[in-house]
């Protein structure tokens, strides 16, 4: 093991004396340390939202620890993997810029290890804690208050190193080697004022927490032989940082004396010794330590509640090869043992999804609006094959889910409603027995009674008998079991996680979901669950599987009035998985967002498309998001000054002019918003420069939403079977309702008089057929903002009977004027 010794460098070329070895700090030695830095190097600190001073106390402390050879090249990997991606003609830079400060700090061994030791924080605990590490540190260094940066800024430098760790091993091993002591120990993310959970993952203290770093950092400086660590299940992130950073000889045992876990082969040299105790306070006189002793207090013991639920979670990343199981244990498991209904469930979701995408007439427009942005992957065969490839855990379910995928729509609908019914009977819980969490208010379709079941010849449990409801009155905050997953609420989870990560690009295919991030998702589908009333109508309408649709927890679709769909919460949903934490922002017109060092950012900000694969896509890299060197923890749409538009005479104007949009520029500016950004389509000159064309501009945000949203509102028998590639014959389909319509003489005479408009039934229809997918994208544009009485449509294979037929069929006054485009093979 090497360890470096004396005089180190800091930033700028100044020095820094050695600290005492009683680790005591003397600020008016500090103080007088010379500091030298360029004006660009401040200028990065700047950008980087992170104020010096702050960084120079961090190296100080952590000078106290010598790095190994193993740990220092963990953290020189860490760094080099970095990436960063731009956007349309990089204006915009997503992940960690060459400019990024972290790169800057980690050019000297001590600005290294405090980059590494505050990441190696923020991978696992939440901002209150990691802070108040960070005091605690200070304190024990003796530092004098006048000198002690302030909590704000200890957060600024938390965030700045955030997600330096995201693609590295260090968040797995944490999250294995906290879970190694009790694998059935709950998180506490879904937490309520009565109840928590018995089994539940402890917070040391931050004062704990920072003393025994400080034993660490006496093992590498070789003042202490050995130490012992006393306390919850999160010693084990201590453990982590041991053998990742410093390769300490770790092993582990529980308060009984049984080591589960050495990564050494002689247990007589170990230096760090960790005793797990589900009571860190009732620490035994009989047990055996080495070296040192040092007891983890729980913090949730010491505050008496004064944190947050959420500021007590701690939690690292898994592996996708065993999320699933990682995350909802035992219960879980319990699901599995039911593959025959859990897999027919999940084909079924994919089928009824599949016709959701194919704009079928069962489902309301409202909700065709709101669920349809999704690629290939997020509905039917396309979903089932994502789903196993995201959640190998699910490969026994595979020819159940491809059977249930196969099911014709009326088939799959009542499928579903049978084996949620059956998966309510098999888990039993108090969600499962609740009269207030939605079962109730299934459709005829199916039956949401709890059923009498049997177990099959294969161990699959089979509904016997519907029998009549057997849920239990209840009180509605007694709704959920806080020492228990529902079955039926993880299968929802799993559903809803497969459509979202249906379209998630990974930059980095090494970064994994976060534990906490995975259950935060199955409370977001508890708390569905638990506002169930409020969505009454759109149950009855459309069967359980409602709660998979994106509405949010109050069983709306948008954060503004007047929009009938949003993007933002898919992007809040996709950082939440890879981050681990609930967003923070309400902005609405988002196109990228950044959450704990993780940027989702929408894929029409790197190439605008009419495809529908590239508008769903979501792209995700550890970082931030940079526009002229300066990051930002969101980019939203800038507000454009022109009016709603009240018709659709601009969309029909480039149709007749031909007009060509093979330009496409980004444009991003500082406000007092934050930052905001628009997309130009169009050239101002011809390419001999003879005459000068128009530019529309719109938010990317608002850009993406309509691409996605406004497809599969047509229900159309010749574009379903055009996507099975088995058109049927003749020119259209044979309308149920076509005495609403023109006779066909009648209507080939007024699209002859005018090929792009007509009215029909006191309604003003457009048909716009643009040549070039840049046309037709610049021609969604200028209309995405649209006045109330404006309808969009955004249609391939459907017949034109069909879209006028749709059309007509919108029973609202306020929705007079129709424009279908149809898009270019």
């Amino acid at each position: 093991m090497s360890h470096g010794s004396g005089t180190r460098p800091v930033m700028g070329g100044a020095t820094q004396p050695r600290f005492p070895q009683t680790a005591s700090w003397n600020m008016f030695e500090i103080a007088r340390v010379p500091y030298e830095a360029t004006l660009g190097l401040l200028a990065r600190y700047m950008a980087g939202r992170v104020n010096p001073y702050t960084g120079a106390v961090v190296q100080c402390m952590s000078s106290q620890f010598w790095l190994s050879r193993h740990g220092r090249q963990n953290i020189e990997s860490a760094i080099s993997s970095l990436n960063v991606v731009g956007s349309a003609g990089d204006v915009l830079e997503f992940g960690f810029a060459i400019e990024d400060v972290i790169r800057s700090f980690s050019k000297t061994e001590a600005g290294a290890t405090g980059l590494a030791l505050c990441a190696a924080l923020k991978e696992c605990y939440h901002d209150d804690i990691a802070i108040d590490v960070l005091l605690e540190m200070a304190r024990l260094c003796k530092a004098s208050p006048e000198f002690m940066p302030t909590s704000s800024h200890w957060k600024d430098w938390l965030t700045a190193c955030a997600g330096v760790l995201a693609v590295t091993d260090f968040p797995r091993r944490a999250e294995h080697l906290m879970q190694l002591p009790n694998s059935n120990q709950r998180l506490g993310v879904y937490q309520r004022f009565e109840g928590l959970p018995k089994a539940l993952r402890s917070c040391s203290s931050p004062q704990s927490i920072a003393k025994c770093l400080f034993a660490l950092a006496s093992i590498t400086r070789n003042e202490l032989e050995a130490v012992t660590f006393v306390g919850g299940a999160d010693a084990g992130w201590l453990a982590a940082v041991a053998e990742w950073f410093f390769e300490l000889r770790v092993t582990m045992e529980k308060s009984d004396g049984e080591m589960f876990y050495c990564n050494h082969t002689d247990p007589d040299s170990v230096q760090v010794k960790i005793v797990f105790q589900d009571n860190a306070e009732q620490t035994s006189t009989s047990l055996q330590c080495v070296g040192r002793a040092y007891i983890l207090e729980d913090v949730s013991r010491i505050l008496d509640g004064s944190l947050s639920p959420s500021a007590v979670v701690v939690s690292g990343r898994l592996d996708w090869k065993e999320a699933l199981t990682r995350t909802f244990q035992l219960d879980f498991e319990e699901l599995m043992n039911i593959p025959n209904t859990f897999g027919e469930l999940l084909g079924s979701a994919s089928r009824i999804f599949k016709a959701l995408a194919e704009g079928h007439s069962s489902f309301p427009d409202l909700i065709k609006l709101a669920c349809t942005g999704y690629s290939d992957d997020s509905f039917g065969p396309g979903l089932v094959a994502s789903t196993l490839q995201w959640f190998p855990e699910l490969k026994k379910l595979k020819k159940y889910m491809q059977e249930g995928v196969r099911y014709d729509l009326k088939k799959a609908r009542k499928t579903y409603e049978f084996c949620i019914s059956k998966i309510r009977s098999h888990c039993g819980c108090r969600t499962c027995q609740s009269t207030s969490t939605g079962f109730e208010f299934a459709d005829k379709r199916g039956s949401s009674a709890i059923p009498s079941h049997s177990v099959s010849a294969d161990g699959d449990e089979m509904l016997t008998d519907s029998g009549s409801h057997q849920s239990l009155e209840t009180d509605p905050e007694d709704d959920w079991d806080p020492d228990q997953f529902c079955q039926v609420i993880i299968a929802e989870t799993i559903i809803y996680l497969s459509r979202v990560l249906g379209s998630v690009f990974l930059e980095s295919d090494a970064l994994l979901p976060v534990r906490s991030g995975l259950a935060r998702a199955y409370g977001r589908q508890l708390n569905q669950r638990r506002s169930a009333h409020l969505g009454r109508g759109t149950i009855e309408a459309i069967g359980q599987i409602a709660f998979c649709l994106d509405f949010d927890n109050n069983f709306s679709i948008s954060m503004q009035e007047g929009y009938e769909e949003a993007v933002e919460i898919r992007l809040h949903s996709v950082l939440e998985i890879f981050s681990g934490q609930r967003a923070l922002s309400s902005s609405i017109s988002l196109s990228a967002a950044s959450n704990n060092r993780i940027v989702a950012f929408l894929g029409v900000l790197r190439e605008p498309s009419v495809d529908q694969n590239a508008v769903a896509r979501i792209h995700v890299v550890p970082g931030r998001i940079y526009h002229e060197k300066k990051r930002y923890e969101a980019l939203v749409d800038r507000a454009l000054l022109k009016r709603p538009a009240s018709n659709f005479g601009e969309v029909e104007q480039i149709a007749r002019t031909n007009q060509s949009f093979w330009q496409t520029t980004l444009r991003a500016r500082e406000s007092s918003h934050g930052l905001e950004c628009l997309l130009d389509f169009g050239s101002q000159k011809d390419y001999d420069n003879s005459s000068i064309h128009q530019i529309v501009s719109v938010g990317p945000s608002r850009l993406a939403v309509v691409l996605a949203s406004r497809r599969g509102l047509v229900s159309c028998k010749w574009a379903r079977a055009a996507y099975r590639g088995k058109p049927p014959s003749g020119p259209s389909c044979i309308s149920k309702r076509s005495n609403y319509l023109l006779s066909p003489n009648e209507a080939q005479e007024a699209w002859q008089m005018n090929p792009h408009h007509v009215e029909i039934q006191n309604k003003a229809i457009s048909i716009i057929r643009p040549t070039t997918n840049d046309t037709a994208i610049a021609m969604i544009a200028s209309v995405a903002n649209l006045d109330p009485e404006c309808s969009l449509y955004l249609v391939s294979s459907e017949c034109l009977q069909c879209c006028v037929e749709t059309a007509i069929q919108v029973d609202r006054p306020e929705r007079s004027r129709f424009c279908f485009i149809y898009l270019p093979c």
